[in-house]
């Protein structure tokens, strides 16, 4: 799969605000949702699990998460996006107790668990990259970072 197939604008989503994780993540789940891709329980499994395997990385000034859940709440490969206007907090991926402050959510609706791996992979490596983050983070309308996205994402041929 390309994966920047997967970085649709209608399901980016710049500069938004929540309170909390959990908002974030019923909001992208929610947009999933309405697009077909994730079934209805997707958003309590999501927060479920966000709560014993905390999603959260720091990785540099503008830290990220990726929140997701099993396959069986999935009925397409997705992800939904997005940046935060305040940062809300999310564990620590590695340290599932502390928090850290979150700056751009990535919610992944994941079908193919070694698909999953190759694409987590490829985008670890881009969230160590300062500049791709602050790309991403300071991108003012959806189209901006699903290009930036898919820049960074596709696969070569």
């Amino acid at each position: 799969m390309d994966f920047a197939e997967l970085a649709k604008e209608e399901l980016i989503f710049p500069s938004v605000e929540f309170e909390d994780n959990v908002g974030v993540i019923r909001f992208l789940a929610s947009k999933l949702i309405d697009e077909g891709v994730v079934k209805a329980d997707f958003a309590d499994a999501v927060v479920e699990r966000e709560k014993g395997f905390p999603t959260g990385l720091q990785v540099g000034e503008i830290n990220v998460a990726i929140p997701h859940t099993d396959a069986k709440h999935v009925n397409a490969a997705g992800m939904a996006v997005a940046t935060l206007k305040r940062p809300v907090n999310f564990g620590k991926m590695d340290e599932p107790e502390k928090k850290i402050p979150v700056h751009v959510v990535f919610l992944l609706a994941v079908l193919d668990p070694q698909g999953y791996i190759k694409f987590l992979s490829k985008l670890a490596r881009k969230f160590g990259d300062a500049s791709f983050m602050s790309s991403i983070y300071n991108a003012s309308t959806a189209k901006e970072i699903a290009r930036i996205l898919k820049e960074n994402l596709s696969e070569p041929e």
